[in-house]
């Protein structure tokens, strides 16, 4: 019987996962169809401060092909978030009671988008000041000359910090939620959580003050936004 049971949910999860292997597949095989312009979109914030008419190189043979199919694969990722996490939530509903389901299913909702608006900070506010500061050290004979896997390796992974960075909210609410965190051990340790949180940011970042304190900032406010949400929650 529990053999049984165990292949019926095994078949279950494989079934959704299917299904998210092909949302995924579909989004790539999109973006890949409008890779020009999903690179044009990508590389407005670094030829905006280069000199005009600069633009970016590829030095390598595969170089801007395996550059295609690395922003394809991580936008199909972001784009697919919802959908594994939708797919996730259908599979664990029939476990969970009545007050769990409460809990989490604002979770389907709020994790996706704070990580797109993290991404989506990064990308417009952060980003254009790191190039600007990044690139801004020109002296006579000498030029910046980035590459194409450079500048989206840096961008790719500004991205993502910010990303991943801005559910802290959902981590920590979640905990507070379950027990396993109390607002006022937020409260009374608020010193140790700045010092943690310029620690990620340093681990997250290029190595350098400037990359590591605009992500700092940013997660110090969603560490006393969480405060707040719970304190209501008490």
């Amino acid at each position: 019987m529990m053999r049984a049971s165990f292949a019926a949910h095994f078949s279950e999860l494989r079934k959704r996962l299917t299904l998210v292997i092909a949302f995924f597949v579909a989004i790539f095989v999109w973006l890949y169809s409008i890779k020009e312009l999903l690179l044009n979109a990508l590389t407005l914030p670094v030829l905006q401060v280069l000199p005009a008419g600069q633009n970016l190189v590829y030095t390598g043979v595969g170089e801007l092909f395996f550059t295609y199919i690395k922003i394809c694969a991580l936008g199909a990722f972001a784009l697919s978030l919802p959908v594994l996490l939708w797919q996730l939530w259908r599979f664990a509903l029939p476990g969970l009671y009545e007050k769990e389901r409460r809990i989490l299913r604002p979770y389907l909702i709020a994790v996706p988008a704070l990580f797109y608006i993290g991404c989506a900070f990064a990308f417009t506010l952060i980003v254009p000041i790191a190039l600007k500061f990044f690139l801004g050290f020109v002296e006579e004979g000498v030029y910046p000359l980035p590459s194409v896997k450079e500048y989206l390796s840096f961008l790719l992974n500004m991205l993502l910090a910010f990303g991943v960075s801005f559910e802290l909210p959902v981590i920590l609410v979640l905990a507070m939620q379950t027990g396993l965190l109390k607002v006022e051990s937020l409260v009374q340790n608020r010193r140790i959580a700045i010092v943690l949180v310029f620690i990620v940011a340093a681990i997250l970042t290029p190595p350098d003050p400037l990359s590591q304190t605009m992500l700092a900032v940013p997660m110090l406010l969603l560490y006393e936004a969480a405060v707040l949400i719970g304190k209501r929650l008490k």
